[in-house]
C-alpha cells in the first residue's frame, strides 16, 4: 500500500515540485524555466527544501496510517489470526 502514496515535495511557491512515494522514492523531478535561470545556490536550496516538504508529508502519511489501520486494507489482518505480531 505504501507504493501507492504519493505525496509532493514543493517549493519556491510551486516552481520546485518532487513527487515521491510513502516509501521515500522519488519519482518525478519538475523544475520552473524560469528557476534554471537563477543562481546555482538558489537553485540547490529550492531542490532541498522540496526534498524536505515531501518527507514531512510522508511522515503525515505514515503516522495517518498508523492512526487508522484499516486504511492498510487488511494487510495486518492475517497476521492478527497468527498470533504474530
Amino acid at each position: 500500500k505504501l507504493s501507492k502514496i504519493e505525496v509532493m515535495g514543493e517549493s519556491g511557491a510551486g516552481a520546485v515540485k518532487i513527487a515521491f512515494t510513502a516509501q521515500n522514492y522519488a519519482k518525478a523531478v519538475m523544475i520552473d524555466d524560469e528557476i534554471l535561470k537563477e543562481d546555482k545556490a538558489v537553485l540547490l536550496e529550492l531542490i532541498a527544501a522540496a526534498i524536505n516538504d515531501g518527507a514531512q508529508k510522508i511522515e503525515k502519511e505514515k503516522e495517518k496510517i498508523v492512526a487508522n489501520p484499516a486504511m492498510l486494507g487488511g494487510m495486518l489482518a492475517g497476521d492478527a489470526n497468527t498470533g504474530k505480531e
